[in-house]
């Protein structure tokens, strides 16, 4: 059964499906394992949040991983292999971390789209430490395995209650 139409699930579903996509697309891996899903916070940690933006309200998607993870995506993005990706400066893993929310965030766009054809694409902003729902709003993570690089994909929506 699919979710409610702007919920936290219904936001995450797509999400997933995105990030698949992108990570067989873009960076050549066959699958990307959904280890857990459930209501945030997600861990602590650097990642990259966007916000998409339309008629019926915003959702914002972030990509959470450790530094090293972070390293390692961004080298898998730029066609580096693993033991390469230790040389990726601090500004280039965050450039290329944020070309990967752009990228996945322009899939979840172009799905919800079908839904709502008023939906904006914000500006990434890369944030190293934890990011909670506040009082009015709910969240969801999943935790994905990237190849071997494990991610947190959180998902926050104004409440739905």
């Amino acid at each position: 059964m699919a979710a409610k139409r702007g919920t936290a699930q219904y936001w995450m579903d797509m999400f997933v499906q995105a990030t698949e996509g992108f990570s067989r697309d873009m960076l050549g891996l066959d699958e990307c394992p959904v280890q857990s899903s459930g209501p945030g916070p997600a861990e602590s940690g650097p990642g990259v949040y966007v916000t998409l933006v339309g008629d019926s309200g915003s959702v914002q998607l972030g990509i959470i991983s450790s530094k090293i993870g972070c390293k390692r995506l961004a080298g898998m993005l730029l066609g580096m292999e693993a033991e390469e990706c230790d040389e990726i400066s601090g500004a280039d893993m965050v450039d290329a971390y944020g070309e990967i929310i752009n990228i996945v965030a322009g899939m979840v766009k172009q799905l919800a789209n079908e839904e709502d054809a008023s939906i904006h694409l914000g500006l990434p902003i890369f944030i190293n430490g934890q990011v909670c729902a506040m009082e009015h709003q709910d969240s969801i993570v999943t935790d994905m395995l990237m190849g071997d690089v494990s991610t947190h994909l959180l998902i926050l929506t104004p409440d739905s209650g």
